[in-house]
């Protein structure tokens, strides 16, 4: 998987045409970036979300759902066996954006952040 980028997973193939982005802001923080995961010619206003980066772990490690309700829209991570669902709405968008992606995909990535030392998770 090239830099920080994970790919839509569709019908059990990878779309490598979506995508989104997990790059890290300070030693505890994460920063999701959307831009990559609307299809072409929708652009959502919400464009990237920060969270602690222990609270995305924890809801791809643990299962259930993570959702930030922000002034700019929202953002709802929820697993299902090992696929994680990502909905995503920005507060003028007239629709959301939705993208399934592999939960071990997901998860070497933080641990690729961890590695690097550009985070500390602990859950």
């Amino acid at each position: 998987m090239p830099s920080n980028n994970i790919y839509l997973w569709k019908n059990g193939v990878y779309d490598h045409s979506r995508w989104i982005s997990i790059a890290t802001r300070g030693a505890d923080t994460c920063v999701l970036l959307l831009t990559d995961l609307c299809q072409p010619g929708k652009v959502s206003l919400l464009t990237s979300v920060t969270c602690p980066t222990s609270y995305l772990k924890s809801s791809v490690e643990r299962g259930g759902s993570l959702q930030l309700t922000l002034a700019m829209g929202f953002l709802l991570i929820q697993r299902s066996d090992e696929t994680l669902s990502l909905e995503f709405r920005g507060s003028d968008d007239v629709i959301s954006v939705k993208g399934n992606f592999r939960v071990a995909d997901v998860l070497d990535r933080i641990a690729e952040l961890e590695l690097d030392g550009k985070v500390a998770v602990t859950v």
